[in-house]
């Protein structure tokens, strides 16, 4: 979905299209590293590290967005 939402606003550079989707695909395989370690765990044992993570990689592929968004004029 990211892909397509860079596509409209103007992405077609195919180099920056596949770092989008790959650290998109990163940012998903840090939600199922949080699901895969905190299973069965009580509430205060939780870890967030790698939500924090994902977090920190999907904030780039929107700051490239927006760098076309804006840059569109």
């Amino acid at each position: 979905m990211i892909i397509m939402i860079a596509l409209l606003f103007g992405c077609y550079d195919i180099v920056t299209i596949l770092l989008m989707g790959s650290i998109n695909a990163c940012m998903n395989f840090f939600g199922l590293l949080m699901e895969e370690m905190n299973i069965g765990k009580a509430k205060k044992e939780k870890s967030w590290v790698p939500f924090y993570y994902g977090c920190f990689a999907g904030l780039f592929p929107w700051i490239g967005i927006l760098f076309y968004f804006f840059g569109g004029g």
